[in-house]
């Protein structure tokens, strides 16, 4: 049988958005080739990422339920320690997306 994560929390929901905010951006500017990209250089399942997407991207897709519950803290931190993307921002909401950092 398989299993159901929990329902993620609004504050969790809301983190996955601005993580996938973050990645939009980092493609916007040239930082960043595309979710797939990020996924295979820091080893994290494109699948679950993509399918992430459909529930939390820029535009989610209506009445997508996600198997997963969201964002991984891992992803989180390496946006914010790899990229130039504020960790306060990705995980308050408050601030500017990216960071003055080269």
């Amino acid at each position: 049988m398989a299993r159901m994560s929990p329902a993620p929390s609004e504050v969790w929901q809301a983190t996955s958005r601005r993580f996938f905010a973050a990645v939009a951006a980092l493609v916007d500017a040239g930082r960043l080739a595309s979710l797939s990209a990020f996924c295979s250089e820091h080893g994290f399942s494109a699948p679950r990422y993509r399918a992430l997407r459909l529930a939390y991207g820029l535009t989610p897709k209506e009445g997508y339920v996600c198997p997963y519950s969201g964002v991984e803290v891992d992803a989180l931190a390496v946006l914010a320690s790899k990229y130039p993307v504020s960790a306060s921002w990705l995980l308050t909401g408050r601030g500017r997306i990216l960071t003055l950092r080269p």
